[in-house]
């Protein structure tokens, strides 16, 4: 019944069963679209939300990564460069002669365990990062991964100066395996021995401190280590003669030359020629008079030659 205000005749509506049931389900329909709409709304929204903490999550993650690769790259660098020098430093102390003793020889005990220490290893760096990424949440990933790096930076730099301490004394040894004189100064044959023999001149039992190598005159004598000249000259008995010193105790002395091809103070490498083959002072036919001395003492110079192109008598 519709009343109007004023006061006129009351108007009547009939609305059918039908109709009412018709508008309740329309009403029913509207609302639940609308709070369907609202709540893909709503969610909607959240889920932009968490697209954008996600966006600066993973820009944040981008550039802990970059840092982290950065730092990778430099360890692995510095590894690779240690590597290298482990590796070089196992040739450098590799015996060649290990009956003579006179190769650099193998490392100490103390000396072996510092290269064994100090190779990391090709999977120590995977294995310290990646269980880091097993985390959830990105401070605790980029936390461990600082956490993990540092470690290995620690390790690196003791690494590092483990191995200054090896390569300086293996440049010892070097320097010490450079002042051996390892290979005959002349190619020939040997025809007097180190040791006690009787003088061809005075024939008396007596020690012949070096080996006489005959050759051909003019010769190329070749000095069989580095070292110093500290005698270029004549001396009685040995003629035209050259003295160098080797360092580490090692001299060498070289007699009876027709020609001194270096002087007094000249640095001498290992197969430079000092000089030629003569018959100078007390000789009895061109060779060369070859001493070692070590620490003054004169040793058998057959002990310290690895070469065998010298023909023996």
């Amino acid at each position: 019944m519709i009343i109007p205000e004023d006061s006129s005749q009351v108007k009547r509506l009939l609305i059918g069963k039908k109709v009412i049931l018709a508008a309740v389900l329309v009403g029913i329909i509207f609302l639940t679209g609308f709070f369907f709409v609202a709540s893909f709304a709503v969610r909607q929204v959240h889920r932009l939300v968490d697209y954008e903490q996600m966006a600066q999550e993973n820009q944040q993650l981008t550039l802990a990564l970059m840092r982290t690769d950065a730092r990778i790259s430099e360890i692995s660098e510095r590894q690779r460069r240690n590597d290298d020098k482990i590796d070089k430093f196992r040739l450098m102390a590799s015996v060649q002669d290990p009956e003579r003793h006179v190769a650099i020889g193998p490392l100490s005990g103390r000396e072996a365990d510092m290269v064994s220490t100090t190779r990391l290893g090709d999977d120590s760096l995977m294995g310290e990062v990646i269980p880091a990424f097993s985390r959830n949440r990105l401070d605790a990933v980029v936390r461990e991964l600082d956490l993990r790096l540092e470690s290995l930076d620690k390790k690196s730099d003791m690494q590092t100066m483990a191995l200054e301490d090896l390569e300086g004394i293996l440049v010892e040894r070097k320097s010490m395996l450079r002042s051996i004189p390892s290979i005959w100064p002349v190619h020939g044959w040997v025809t007097s021995k180190f040791g006690y023999r009787t003088s061809p001149f005075t024939g008396q039992r007596t020690l012949h401190e070096g080996l006489d190598i005959g050759a051909s005159r003019g010769t190329a004598v070749r000095v069989p280590a580095d070292g110093v000249v500290t005698f270029a000259g004549t001396r009685t008995g040995y003629g035209k003669f050259i003295v160098i010193d080797h360092g580490f105790g090692f001299t060498t002395r070289y007699g009876h030359n027709s020609r001194i091809l270096v002087q007094v103070g000249d640095t001498v490498r290992r197969g430079e020629v000092v000089a030629q083959v003569g018959s100078t002072g007390r000789s009895t036919g061109p060779h060369v008079h070859y001493e070692v001395k070590l620490n003054g003492l004169p040793v058998d110079p057959s002990v310290y030659i690895l070469e065998d192109s010298v023909i023996l008598d």
